[in-house]
């Protein structure tokens, strides 16, 4: 979503691919500038290719490479990682950041528009546990109820902060997340906890939380845990009266 017209999408990077040439072109309309660079290209290795506002992201399963373009410096960071897409990982980009999940790898890697480079997290990964994955314009989010634990990334920090907590998605625990924060809602736990894109950091409150009295409708909600519907891969943002999940809190 472009940042200056709400309606409308708007990018601030172009991609262009030339197998032919084993060229990728990347053009940063904040720097309005071209900036290249010659590697490998096989369309029948099943290479990926994502853009969102500030990021453009290349996929190499064949040469084991994450590349990433930033249109707010105008640089490629490459990442060199094995690379299977057979295997479970997935990609998203959104605003500022590039984010890859790697199962196989026990691996998630974040990408920052504003630092211009990776940052990764060795961590155990896997589909079939329940994860929720969120991305905005300036985070990240990942909470592994399997493992008790929740995983933001800054986009203004560039870095991961990862918490170890109790986490039980079937107890009515809310994920929400907006352009630079992330709220999570625990009601067994009696804990909301959010986290800040402009800090990197979590701040956590204490305090009584019932479903059956009051209503929270601040943020985005990007997942609840009585919305099984909900519970894909980077879902983006919907109105909180459009999803019919009031947040009760007392």
């Amino acid at each position: 979503m472009s940042e200056i017209n709400p309606t409308f999408y708007l990018s601030r990077v172009a991609l262009v691919v030339q197998p032919g040439q084993n060229q990728l072109r990347a053009f940063s309309a904040e720097k309005g500038a071209w900036v290249s660079q010659e590697v490998i290209i096989n369309t029948d290795e099943d290479d990926r290719y994502m853009i969102d506002t500030n990021v453009a992201l290349v996929v190499q399963p064949g040469q084991n490479a994450l590349r990433a373009f930033s249109g707010i410096n105008g640089n490629w960071a490459n990442l060199e990682v094995p690379v299977n897409n057979r295997e479970g990982d997935h990609y998203a980009t959104r605003g500022n950041v590039a984010l890859a999940v790697q199962p196989s790898r026990n691996r998630i890697h974040g990408f920052s528009a504003f630092s211009g480079v990776w940052s990764t997290i060795n961590i155990e990964v896997n589909n079939n546990e329940g994860d929720v994955e969120l991305i905005e314009q300036n985070l990240a989010l990942i909470v592994q109820p399997m493992r008790d634990r929740m995983c933001a990334y800054s986009a203004f920090t560039g870095t991961w902060e990862v918490i170890n907590v109790p986490v039980d998605a079937n107890r009515g625990e809310t994920y929400l997340i907006d352009t630079n924060m992330a709220l999570v809602v625990q009601p067994g736990q009696n804990h909301i906890r959010a986290y800040s894109a402009a800090t990197g950091s979590w701040a956590h409150l204490n305090v009584t939380v019932d479903p059956r009295h009051g209503m929270l409708t601040a943020l985005v909600p990007m997942w609840h845990s009585s919305c099984s519907h909900f519970r894909t891969k980077f879902a983006r943002s919907v109105r909180l009266r459009e999803v019919g999940v009031p947040l009760m809190l007392r």
